[in-house]
């Protein structure tokens, strides 16, 4: 496995906090309101071949009943953002920060649909199509590690991969409990291939 691409720039991620419990996406500290984002390469170097990003980090929350899930997001440049991969929901231990990490394997086929889920179709859809699985693990001290799963979402509207770049990644995190200690770190966002 070799790393093909990675974050945009060369600044680093500022973590995340817990107030509130919706959607928090990593932020890059060159960008003032801007995510940390991973761009696919193009040019139809990724066309048809299996490729990964995984992110991982580690986040802390002050009650037990504090939970962290993780998401991986896809904007085909022109389109809607989408959630491809979402974790199950952990409680994170009390006060201590605990790892985390999620890997999705993806295949994108800017023809056919001739790939899906790592399983041959005879289906012949005539579309765009990105599809695969993720898996992820939520902590140490009791961790919670999901079976491999089908992407939450699929991508099939837009896609281009000779477009530069023809995907845009970007990771986040949900908090179950609203509290300004809570913390996520995220520590490494790559995309990975054979």
């Amino acid at each position: 496995m070799s790393i093909l691409f990675e974050p945009v720039g060369v600044g680093s991620v500022s973590p995340v906090t817990g107030t509130g419990t919706t959607q928090k996406i990593f932020q890059s500290s060159l960008t003032a309101g801007g995510a940390y984002t991973l761009n696919a390469l193009g040019s139809n170097r990724l066309n048809g071949k299996k490729f990964g990003v995984r992110m991982s980090g580690n986040a802390i929350g002050p009650t037990a009943s504090t939970t962290l899930q993780l998401q991986l997001l896809c904007l085909v440049p022109g389109q809607s953002v989408v959630i491809v991969a979402q974790s199950t929901a952990r409680t994170l231990a009390t006060n201590v920060y605990e790892p985390w990490t999620l890997e999705a394997e993806f295949i994108a086929d800017g023809y056919y649909a001739l790939l899906a889920n790592g399983q041959w179709s005879s289906t012949l859809t005539g579309s765009q199509l990105l599809t695969g699985q993720f898996k992820d693990t939520i902590g140490a001290s009791t961790p919670a590690i999901d079976a491999p799963a089908i992407l939450t979402n699929s991508v099939s509207t837009g896609l281009n991969m000779n477009a530069e770049p023809p995907l845009q990644f970007t990771a986040a995190v949900l908090f179950g409990t609203s509290n300004a200690v809570n913390i996520a770190n995220l520590l490494e966002f790559v995309g990975f291939g054979d």
